[in-house]
């Protein structure tokens, strides 16, 4: 096929592929030069996808690299030598005006202050405005692990900040999209950080940030669209005022358990916040403990209630006991996908709640010390709720007790996941007892006291062997090499291949490969489902992707 005869639509997705990225931006770039000078045919189409984004760093490790010294901790501006940029080689074919993005990475011991100052000169020098730039990335990195930069008093270098995010904003006066990456213990980058964003509160339709940011009073963020903020330790853990109406996608990391949702509501909104778009929320807790959990209490003392009616994707993580949060959503009837990951106490706090039909749910229990009746008793009632739902998925992590199919009784469940001391008669066991399982995960498979007869017929013989009475069509098990021997694993492996004829994926940790491709090959003739090439076998190392198949 002549790629030239190609719409040029389809040209730009084939092109854009083929650009270079990496995360050194200027051998990228370089790269990308070279990669421009053999498309002469479309050279229209490629040009402004090569120019489209700038780049300035400076930094400590750069300076190191030039065998220079700009130092913050001196009273001395730093050098030119600390900069790696290709503004220079943009200007020089006078394609600034094809710059849409804006990528910015700073290094610096304790104040970042003089290397955002030396970049925005830079970009001055170049050209009096970039207003065609929609997406500035902005990246910080102190260059020692020094732990006094979260307790530099902010106060002192307030001119500087505002004189700083003034260059910026008026040299990018249109930035839409704003992310922000980086350390978060620096006290002044993210009073710096907060003071650009608040440049921005009229344009900013989507903010990806390491540090919460506190709009001035009246201000709002009324067409972000999209939030993503991760706590820091130097923060108030205040988030933006935004208008709760027009967002799509909200994600708040590290949130402390007392956090208000205040910043999403109105004056009007009363006790109710609707999100009117919203499609997808993730909210991850941090493991700060407070009894008295504030994350719906409304400013007059009663609970916020959040209106949710187009919601898709739910995902929550919890490390402490309580999550009222469940009490005061409205979610929709149906959704895409439901995730939960918390403490068993925590489920038992949320029993009664009824979540949506989802077409995933998955419940995590981050910890269990010891079986609990009651609070299985939860776990059940919950799944039971989202009963209709086309998967159900249960994931328990390091419980310190086995985990015996009696103690799960939602016979919706289609998918377990598994990491507790598990015997081969127990993973059976889950077989029959939960008749809908399509997919099982078993970390930490016990291989000794086996009381199920594990034998298969001689090869000659042509017993057929009886199937299990199972819908399972993944399983993936991971056992302890030092604990057992490679061969009570190749024979519990030649087991199940045998008598789960519609596994369509079988992953098997640290077993040796050959016996299991001799047994398939003798066996492949008499059991067809043998032949497909599906069985994976990771031979003298632990998989780590078997969890992830949930």
């Amino acid at each position: 096929m002549r790629i030239h005869g190609l719409p040029d639509d389809i040209l730009r997705i084939v092109l854009r592929k083929s650009l270079h990225r990496g995360s050194d931006k200027l051998e990228a770039f370089k790269s990308n030069l070279v990669w421009l000078s053999v498309c002469q045919r479309w050279r229209g189409l490629a040009i402004p996808m090569v120019y489209s984004n700038l780049y300035v760093q400076f930094g400590e490790r750069i300076v190191r690299k030039f065998g220079a010294d700009s130092r913050d901790r001196s009273g001395e501006e730093p050098t030119d030598a600390a900069i790696k940029t290709n503004l220079d080689l943009i200007s020089a074919v006078g394609c600034t005006s094809m710059a849409r993005s804006a990528d910015i990475a700073v290094g610096f011991t304790i104040n970042p202050i003089p290397g955002f100052r030396k970049v925005a000169e830079r970009l001055r020098i170049v050209s009096s405005e970039w207003k065609r730039i929609t997406t500035l990335n902005v990246f910080v990195f102190p260059d020692t692990s020094n732990s006094s930069i979260h307790r530099v008093d902010v106060s002192g270098y307030s001119d500087h900040i505002s004189e700083v995010s003034d260059v910026v904003a008026a040299l990018m006066p249109d930035v839409c999209q704003l992310n922000w990456k980086g350390s978060n213990y620096s006290r002044i980058a993210n009073a710096l950080h907060g003071e650009l964003a608040r440049r921005y509160y009229k344009t900013l339709e989507e903010i990806d940030s390491m540090y919460p940011i506190v709009a001035p009073s009246g201000r709002r963020f009324e067409r972000l669209k999209k939030l993503n903020i991760c706590n820091s330790i130097v923060s108030d853990n205040q988030y933006p005022n935004v208008n709760a109406g027009e967002l799509e996608k909200l994600t708040l990391r590290n949130v402390p358990s007392d956090h208000s949702w205040a910043s999403f509501s109105s004056n009007n909104d009363g006790s109710v916040i609707e999100f009117a778009k919203l499609n997808n929320l993730t909210l991850a807790y941090n493991s700060v403990y407070k009894e008295e959990d504030n994350v719906v209490q409304h400013r007059d003392g009663h609970p916020w209630t959040l209106q949710l009616p187009a919601l898709g994707n739910l995902s929550i993580t919890c490390y402490v006991n309580i999550c009222p949060l469940f009490e005061y959503m409205v979610l929709p009837p149906r959704m895409r996908t439901i995730f939960i990951g918390m403490p068993l106490e925590a489920y038992q706090r949320i029993a009664h709640v009824a979540l949506a039909t989802a077409e995933s749910i998955v419940l995590k229990v981050n910890y269990i010390s010891q079986y609990s009746p009651s609070g299985f008793a939860a776990i059940n009632r919950i799944l039971e709720s989202a009963r209709g739902s086309d998967e159900v998925g249960l994931d328990i992590t390091d419980s310190g007790s086995p985990i015996l199919p009696e103690f799960i009784t939602c016979t919706a469940l289609t998918r377990l996941c598994i990491t507790a001391s598990t015997n081969v008669d127990t993973m059976l066991g889950f077989f029959q007892h939960l008749p809908n399982l399509t997919k099982l995960v078993v970390h930490n498979l016990m291989l000794d006291d086996i009381q199920s007869d594990l034998s298969i017929p001689d090869a000659s013989s042509h017993t057929p062997v009886e199937p299990l009475d199972t819908k399972l069509n993944i399983l993936a098990i991971n056992y302890n090499k030092n604990q057992y021997s490679p061969d009570m694993a190749v024979a519990v492996a030649k087991y199940m291949l045998l008598k789960v004829p519609m596994l369509a994926q079988f992953n098997v940790a640290q077993i040796p490969r050959q016996p299991i491709v001799d047994f398939v090959e003798t066996f492949a003739q008499w059991y067809p489902h043998l032949s497909n090439d599906w069985i994976k076998v990771y031979e003298g190392r632990e998989y780590s992707g078997l969890r992830w198949m949930l």
